[in-house]
């Protein structure tokens, strides 16, 4: 399973206080195997090894989450531009308001570069 674990895009990481009793294989020689497997991590700690995990496990968490939300956005400003060209500002205007409360739900901020473009398509409506 270590040995093709970064075929699977999986990623073992075990603590080297619980390598021989978790793996059957020495800490020291655990530790060697990691140089050349991209899949294995020995931490020092079982404490490191959660925190590695915690770490990776949330930054690409939070990279996928943004990535679907900048697509979300795409799209939803599409329909908000959509919309205003056929003259139905009320709809656009809740569109917008389903953007912000779906990035809000997703936990993101404002995107900057989103606003701006709602300020732009709504510029001179009053009540956006």
């Amino acid at each position: 399973m270590v040995r093709q674990s970064s075929n699977f895009r999986i990623e073992v990481v075990v603590c080297s206080e619980l390598a021989e009793s978790v793996s059957g294989i020495p800490a020291k020689e655990l530790g060697v195997m990691s140089a050349s497997l991209p899949g294995l991590v020995v931490t020092p700690t079982a404490d490191a090894a959660l925190q590695h995990f915690e770490q990776t496990y949330f930054t690409r968490k939070r990279m996928l989450l943004e990535r679907e939300a900048t697509n979300i956005e795409e799209t939803y400003l599409r329909i908000i531009r959509l919309q205003l060209s056929l003259g139905r500002r009320d709809d656009a205007r809740r569109t917008a308001k389903l953007l912000r409360q779906r990035r809000a739900g997703l936990g993101l901020p404002p995107e900057p570069r989103t606003e701006r473009a709602l300020a732009t398509l709504f510029a001179g409506n009053e009540g956006f």
